[in-house]
C-alpha cells in the first residue's frame, strides 16, 4: 500500500512542474535569439563571413547561399535571422502577441505547397493544425531549419508530457 504511494508522489510533483514551466512562443524565440548570437559569435574570427551573416546577406542556416537583388532571404519568425528557401519552412503562427500562446497548445501546420518537414525522429509534421483557439489570427511564418527543429521538440515533449499527466 506505502508502494502505491510513493509511485503517485512523483507523478504529482512531475504535474505540477508541468503546470508551471510552460514556455511561450516568445520564451522559446528570445532562447534561439540568444543562441543564433552565439553562433554569430563563432564566426567573430572570420571578419568577412561574420559581416555577410552579420548584415543578412549570408544564409544563416546553411552558409552557403549568398542573397543578393534577384535572391532574397527570409526572414525566420522566431530568431529573426535571413535564411534562404531550402533552410526555410513555413507554418501557421499566431499574428500576434506570441507571449500569450504557450507552446504545448500547439500543432503543426505545413504549407501544403512544401513538402512535409521531418524531423530527426521521422515523424511528419504536417496534418496538424494549430489547437489553441486564443489567437485571433494565424498567418504563415517562415521558421528557419533550427528554430523549427527546437519548436518541434519542445511541442513534441510538451504533448507527450501532458499525455502523461493525464494518464495519472
Amino acid at each position: 500500500m506505502g508502494r502505491s504511494r510513493c509511485s503517485t508522489e512523483p507523478k504529482r510533483e512531475f504535474a505540477h512542474s508541468l503546470e508551471t514551466l510552460t514556455l511561450t512562443l516568445e520564451d522559446v524565440s528570445s532562447i534561439r535569439k540568444v543562441l543564433s548570437c552565439a553562433e554569430l559569435d563563432l564566426h567573430c574570427r572570420d571578419r568577412g563571413r561574420f559581416a555577410l551573416l552579420d548584415n543578412g546577406k549570408l544564409c544563416f542556416s546553411c552558409q552557403q547561399t549568398k542573397f543578393s537583388l534577384f535572391s532574397r532571404p527570409r526572414t525566420c519568425r522566431l530568431c529573426c535571422r535571413c535564411v534562404c528557401s531550402q533552410c526555410c519552412t513555413k507554418v501557421q503562427l499566431p499574428d500576434k502577441k506570441l507571449s500569450h500562446v504557450p507552446v504545448y497548445a500547439l500543432g503543426w501546420s505545413v504549407d501544403p505547397k512544401d513538402p512535409p518537414l521531418h524531423t530527426r525522429n521521422g515523424l511528419s509534421l504536417a496534418g496538424l493544425g494549430p489547437l489553441w483557439a486564443g489567437a485571433a489570427a494565424w498567418v504563415w511564418a517562415s521558421l528557419c531549419r533550427d528554430c523549427s527543429q527546437l519548436l518541434d521538440t519542445v511541442v513534441t515533449r510538451s504533448h507527450s508530457s501532458a499525455r502523461l499527466l493525464h494518464r495519472a
